[in-house]
């Protein structure tokens, strides 16, 4: 009787770690694909861009894209105090007036998508 006790304990005990194993590969799984939901857009023209009296900048684009399932792809945001604000704003505001079409880089949500970067093709 004792070493079958032994054995299905072993069983349980394999058992238990097989479940471990499982739950982090999901656990890693659903992290990795939050960090892939991040994306570039193709290429699109402004159709609009302007200044919040908060210091937000907005945007509007020929081509929404929406990697993170934003409630809202009517605009896009650059938050006030993100790193480049000023020169993004500068190169949307001038690829709309030329344009010239521009292709931008989004990641996570307030309520639009956030804009992290812009590129100008010619």
């Amino acid at each position: 009787m004792g070493d079958r006790n032994i054995i299905m304990r072993g069983v349980v005990i394999m058992q238990s770690k097989e479940r471990i194993k499982n739950i982090l590969f999901i656990v890693i799984f659903l992290c990795t694909q939050n960090a892939m939901a991040a994306g570039w857009s193709g290429a699109t023209q402004v159709l609009d861009v302007y200044v919040h009296s908060n210091g937000n900048v907005f945007a509007q684009f020929e081509e929404a894209i929406n990697p993170d399932s934003c409630p809202s792809t009517e605009f896009y945001r650059i938050l006030n105090g993100e790193t480049l604000q000023d020169f993004m704003f500068s190169m949307m505001l001038s690829a709309q007036t030329t344009g010239t079409t521009v292709r931008y880089y989004v990641s996570g949500c307030a309520t639009y998508p956030l804009i992290k970067a812009v590129r100008t093709l010619k």
